[in-house]
Formats: structure tokens, sequence, C-alpha cells
């Protein structure tokens, strides 16, 4: 087709090009073909949802349409989509196992980039229970683990506000992790499950020996505080326990 004077840089009616499209489905095959075109622009933006070619390539989950991107130069490796999400946020959410250590071994990649809420991958992962991208990303020297949001959420509160017992449990029994770490307003991760009155995910923290009931956040409520305040009665018989 592109013999006969087809147009490549054409949209279809998701405003998409033939790049973008064959991406999209993980055409791998049809992406290298194209991309043998030096006048194809490789960092067209679909028009319907402002996608780019390696963001969709991601989300087909064929690895080797992601490989055939990242060997070529002209590609940008970290295009900002909506709400500033990058391929690797999506990876990371998405759970592509395959495709994220392909991400993460390339130094082109900025693997803590953050999204307009100021997420990491990190935190996207752990926020979508994508549990195997989640423990990828925490065996990574690149990854920032202490990492925060714009409210100064680490993945730690991610976890427990989540509700990801797995997760959590995982990052409990790490030695470096601090059980009492405070948002910008002063909340552990045990005033998030307080105030969501997930009884499972306190006891998990309360499981902790380092964790403290009497961290006072802004406003000066403790964990305890804030469950008798909001009349979650087993969280307060649970966290009595520790008083």
């Amino acid at each position: 087709l592109l013999e006969f004077g087809i147009d490549p840089e054409s949209t279809n009616s998701n405003g998409r090009t033939a790049l973008l499209s064959a991406a999209s489905r993980g055409c791998a095959g049809v992406v290298s073909v194209l991309l043998e075109r030096e006048d194809l622009d490789v960092n067209a933006v679909s028009a319907e949802d402002g996608e780019t070619v390696l963001s969709l390539a991601v989300g087909s989950g064929d690895e080797e349409t992601v490989k055939i991107l990242l060997q070529d130069e002209r590609v940008d490796v970290n295009p900002s989509g909506k709400r500033d999400n990058r391929p690797i946020h999506r990876a990371a959410a998405q759970n592509r196992v395959n495709i994220l250590p392909l991400l993460l071994a390339d130094d082109r990649i900025v693997v803590n980039a953050t999204n307009s809420s100021g997420e990491t991958p990190l935190h996207c992962a752990v926020r979508c229970n994508a549990e195997s991208a989640t423990k990828i990303l925490m065996q990574s020297p690149r990854v920032d683990q202490p990492a925060r949001t714009k409210k100064g959420l680490t993945i730690l509160h991610y976890a427990a506000s989540w509700n990801r017992e797995s997760i959590l449990a995982d990052l409990l029994a790490d030695p470096t992790t601090d059980p009492n770490v405070i948002s910008i307003t002063g909340d552990t991760p045990l005033h998030l499950a307080a105030r969501l009155n997930l009884h499972r995910i306190a006891a998990q923290l309360l499981s902790h020996p380092q964790t403290s009931t009497v961290v006072h956040a802004v406003g000066g409520d403790t964990a305890l505080d804030r469950a008798i305040r909001l009349g979650r009665n087993d969280m307060v018989r649970l966290l009595l326990t520790r008083e």
C-alpha cells in the first residue's frame, strides 16, 4: 500500500495514524515496515486520546513492538500523555511484567517520572494492585522507593489507603520501611486505615513492632482519635489493643 502512494500520516476515525494503530495492536511487523520511512512522524499523537506510539505499544502488551520502538532513536521514550503519565507509568499500572524490564534497562527512560498527581510508576503499580510490577520496580536500583506524591504520600500510604494487603505485607517485611512515615497533612498509613475503616490493613500495620498509635496528624488527631470521631467502633477496639 505504501508503494501505491497511501499516505501513512493519514488518520482513521479515532485520529490515529497507521503507526499508532499498528502499535496499539502490537503489530510488530507493520511497525517495523512503517519505521523504514525516514519522513514518518514517529512521535505523532493520537487526536482522540493524546496517546503516543510507545505508550500504545506498552498498552498492547507486545514485547517485540516495544523493542522495535526503543531501537529507533527518533522515538520519544518519555512522552507525557493524559495526566502526564508516561509509557512506564502505563507499564506499571497494567502489570506489564514482560515490558517493564525493557524500560528499566533503557537509560533514557525516566523511571521516577511523576504524573500530574506526583505519582511515580511505583505509586501507580501499588494503586492498581499490580503486584508483580511492584516487585520488579522495587528490585530495580534505579527506582526511588521513598518518592512522594504532591500530597506527600509514599507507597506505604498507597498500599494502606488502597487496601493492598499483599503489597503492604511485602513493604512491612522490609527492614528499611518506616511504618510511621507521615504525609503533608501528618497522616501515617495507620491514620489512613482508621479513616477508611480498613480493619485488616490496620491490623497489618499494628503487627509491625515499630508502628506508633500516638503520632499526631495536622489538627492533632491520632489514629485512635480519628476512629472515635468517625464512629469506627471496631477500629477503635483494634487500636486500643496497642494503647
